[in-house]
């Protein structure tokens, strides 16, 4: 894939609007799932963050 491509297909992904990721991010931190596999999807996700 070249660059231009990339750049087209980048550019032509949904954008993440802030109410979505604040609900999701409330779900997961509400899920009963151990806090050592929580803390470590929060700070994955956050670190997908730009």
């Amino acid at each position: 894939m070249t660059a231009t491509e990339l750049h087209g297909f980048l550019h032509g992904l949904p954008g993440v609007d802030q109410v979505g990721a604040e609900e999701r991010a409330a779900r997961l931190a509400a899920r009963s799932i151990k806090t050592s596999a929580k803390a470590e999807a929060i700070d994955l996700a956050i670190s997908m963050v730009d």
